[in-house]
């Protein structure tokens, strides 16, 4: 459960995936939670933001290399972990 300005969110865990993914996973939730409760806390409407595209879209949780990591969906670049 995941609690931002008064309101509960549930994170569902995966238990088939591995845990890369389980990670990747749960971070795509939670940024699903963050873009939905962006104006209410003033957060970007755009997170995690991909800078190198000046902010125009979010970056994606995905696995490389048996890492989680956030990648430029535009590019399928690798930005950094997770």
């Amino acid at each position: 459960m995941v609690d931002l300005d008064g309101q509960l969110f549930q994170l569902l865990e995966n238990p088939y995936l591995e845990p890369a993914w389980q990670v990747a996973d749960l971070a795509s939730q939670l940024q699903d939670v963050l873009v939905e409760m962006a104006p209410s806390l003033r957060l970007e409407s755009v997170w995690p933001a991909c800078v190198a595209h000046q902010h125009t879209h979010p970056l994606t949780a995905t696995v490389r290399d048996g890492r989680a990591v956030w990648e430029c969906p535009a590019t399928h670049e690798t930005v950094r972990p997770i």
